[in-house]
């Protein structure tokens, strides 16, 4: 699928949207035990569903509490779906069997004028669905799809992504991982010549995409001074010397890689 180097075309938010999204669900596979290049495949195909389930909408995350009741009432639902009873179920999470019958019966609206409040429980099943894939119980699936969107609603909290059409999504896929690419070092001719793009493009890509922009790191070696200042005072004391000492050592290697990555904006 050709690639839309025009990374102004799509928002900051949708951008991240998906890099978040590509980024945590590989994470959360490979840490149940699937192997790197499988778990991008599924990440791939689980944000595609997502974007196929709710394109054209904009999806609100909210705060925490909101979206913690909502993943507690889909828990509910499958849990129920998968054979559990109501009696069961008002034990398991602490809810009277009124409350359990309410919310297992309760049909949502899964349009995408309805995303913004339905949006992360469809997620949350998308995920559930992308874990079993990779052999994973339906139980163990199921938490793990609450843990996944937890770290993306964290990530994302209070914005409200646009879902694009899912036949672009591909193309800022290949975007995000020719920036990350270009971030580990590797050089603008290797990777025209890997996605099949000319140095120009792949320069675009580069320089457009969002997160590519480093923070001010200008305070650093400030604080790297004061620190250094600190553990000179506290040389009669080793333990807490050796933590100061180590804290300036980590701020001396974040300077390198930010050069690094600074080299990389063109």
């Amino acid at each position: 699928m050709p690639i839309n180097v025009d990374t102004k075309k799509y928002s900051p938010q949708n951008i991240r949207f998906i890099e978040i999204l590509m980024n945590e669900s590989t994470a959360m596979l490979t840490r149940h035990g699937e192997l790197l290049k499988n778990a991008r495949l599924l990440s791939r195909d689980f944000i595609v569903d997502v974007h196929r389930q709710l394109s054209g909408s904009v999806m609100y995350f909210g705060k925490n509490t909101a979206y913690e009741m909502q993943m507690k009432h889909w828990a509910i639902q499958e849990d129920f779906h998968y054979g559990n009873t109501i009696d069961q179920l008002a034990i398991k999470y602490s809810l009277s069997t009124r409350q359990i019958y309410t919310i297992v019966h309760h049909k949502k609206d899964l349009t995408p004028a309805k995303a913004a409040t339905t949006g992360a429980p469809l997620m949350a099943i998308l995920a559930t669905r992308m874990l079993m894939k990779a052999g994973i119980k339906q139980e163990d699936a199921v938490s793990a799809a609450r843990g996944l969107l937890a770290v993306v609603v964290a990530k994302l909290g209070g914005t409200a992504p646009y879902i694009t059409n899912p036949r672009f999504v591909e193309g800022i896929i290949k975007q995000i991982e020719i920036v990350r690419y270009r971030q580990a070092g590797k050089s603008i001719g290797s990777l025209a010549a890997h996605f099949q793009l000319t140095a120009e493009e792949i320069s675009t890509i580069v320089k457009n995409h969002p997160t590519a922009t480093m923070p001010d790191a200008s305070e650093l070696p400030k604080i790297k001074t004061r620190l250094f200042n600190l553990a000179t005072s506290f040389s009669g004391f080793a333990e807490i010397n050796t933590l100061l000492e180590s804290a300036t050592e980590n701020i001396s290697r974040a300077e390198e890689i930010i050069k690094k990555l600074e080299g990389t904006k063109l």
